[in-house]
């Protein structure tokens, strides 16, 4: 509550003019009704008094609303001492002036315009209970509109850090994606420069250089990559384990729907398709694996994979299916649907995914 005395305040200038259109108004009004003036000297010395209570009710005022326990019975008390000061000063003066010029053109003032000391007093504390009042409730508004800006500032850069960090845990989950890939790759690259098959260990360099590039710069500022560079890419890595395995890589791929004018996170559908092609036994003609990638009019992804689990147990198995479901939940909560289960030696994998903005 202290905070919003300190705001707002009229500068001197409108106090000024603010009572001297009131002592003017009246004086104005006291002229037309007995056409005569009071002195200069008595003028001063009673608005020199209603001025003196104006502000010392506002004052007042303060004091008891800054307070938290029963602000207005402090007022209340406030407002009859205020009063009873004012009618008992206000009795003195004119005592003090009458007893050398005599009373009656003054009490005539008082009688017809100002009216007694107690209503005299209630009209201007009334006044100052109305201005103050309204530059309380200015500096209000100013405090509202100040804390509400500070939370909106904050909020935002809570939203900033959040996306900073969200953005940099994929960054780090990317990270964790390809090593496999990449020794493997190199391994079968060095065997075949040493075989002297160049063109299988050139294949191999452009395979693997793209991945890896993508790996590394396939996002958007806004960490995000079309669906069509995504597909490129699960398409790169299953020709690439393909090489290493010398053809005898058994593996159905099914892709339907138009990808190009969506966009999904980096690394998501590779990640899945890495885990089939490292964990899975595609080593059986007649018992391929089995990936179905699709994507219908509401863009509604859908991926589907099945195959026969690798006999021979490879370390870092769950760290892919982990990773994605990590990268899931920070990017699309509540917008997809992730299900594995194991049949017998099968595994299969199940994604849905919202794309929509």
């Amino acid at each position: 509550m202290s905070s919003i005395k300190s705001g707002f305040t009229p500068p001197l200038s409108v106090h000024l003019a603010g009572w001297a259109a009131l002592i003017v108004y009246e004086i104005s009004m006291y002229y037309f009704v007995f056409s005569t003036f009071s002195s200069v000297s008595r003028y001063a010395t009673y608005y020199g008094l209603n001025i003196s209570l104006f502000y010392l009710h506002a004052y007042g005022l303060n004091l008891a609303f800054d307070q938290r326990k029963l602000p207005y019975l402090r007022a209340a008390g406030w407002v009859l001492a205020e009063i009873l000061l004012y009618v008992v000063v206000n009795n003195l003066l004119d005592q003090l002036i009458y007893s050398k010029t005599g009373p009656v053109k003054f009490l005539d003032f008082k009688k017809n315009f100002i009216s007694l000391p107690f209503f005299r007093g209630i009209y201007m504390m009334g006044l100052s209970t109305l201005c103050w009042a309204f530059v309380r409730m200015i500096n209000y508004r100013k405090t509202a509109m100040e804390a509400e800006r500070q939370s909106l500032i904050s909020a935002k850069q809570n939203a900033e850090l959040e996306r900073n960090l969200a953005l940099s845990q994929n960054a780090f989950l990317q990270q964790q994606i390809n090593p496999h890939m990449l020794f493997n790759s190199l391994h079968f690259i060095q065997a075949n420069i040493s075989k002297q098959s160049t063109r299988l260990a050139s294949e191999g360099v452009m395979l693997l250089a793209d991945v890896m590039r993508y790996s590394l710069e396939g996002a958007d500022p806004s960490g995000y990559t079309t669906l069509e560079n995504e597909i490129e890419q699960v398409k790169n890595i299953i020709s690439l384990s393909a090489l290493h395995k010398d053809g005898r890589q058994y593996l159905d791929l099914d892709i339907s729907g138009d990808f190009s004018s969506v966009k999904v996170l980096p690394l998501l559908l590779v990640t899945l398709t890495e885990n089939v092609l490292k964990h899975g036994d595609l080593s059986d003609p007649r018992d391929p694996a089995n990936i179905r990638i699709s994507i219908d009019k509401n863009q509604q992804l859908s991926y589907i994979s099945s195959n026969k689990k690798n006999e021979i147990h490879k370390p870092g198995y769950g760290l892919g299916i982990g990773n994605t479901l990590t990268r899931l939940e920070t990017a699309y909560p509540g917008k997809y649907q992730f299900d594995t289960r194991q049949a017998g030696q099968y595994f299969h994998l199940t994604l849905k995914l919202s794309l929509l903005p």
